[in-house]
């Protein structure tokens, strides 16, 4: 009987320490996976972040080429418009003093 006893015990010994092997490996993988999906997390608002950064970089550069050809054009219309004035003004004082000729 005592020697079915120690059998027993040391049986019962070898599959807790299985067992313990077990639970220790499944807890550390269960730390081990929060530690990787934070992390991930993490790593995913960093990249969203930076994506940010760069898109409002670019809009804020179209912005600016888009208000310098925006003057641009505008300095060419008024450029183009007070030539036509002058022309207009120029015919004006042409024909004003063509009238006072022909009354005469």
């Amino acid at each position: 009987r005592s020697g079915s006893l120690e059998k027993l015990e040391s049986d019962r010994r070898l599959v807790r320490i299985k067992n313990a092997c077990k639970l220790q490996t499944f807890a550390k993988a269960v730390v081990q996976r929060h530690k990787f999906c934070t992390m991930k997390l993490v790593v995913v608002r960093l990249q969203s972040l930076w994506r940010l950064k760069i898109i409002r970089r670019d809009y804020k550069e179209k912005i600016r080429s888009i208000v310098i050809i925006y003057c641009w054009a505008k300095c060419v219309l008024v450029r183009i418009k007070r030539q036509a004035l002058r022309k207009n003004e120029a015919s004006i004082q042409i024909q004003t003093s063509w009238r006072c000729f022909k009354h005469r």
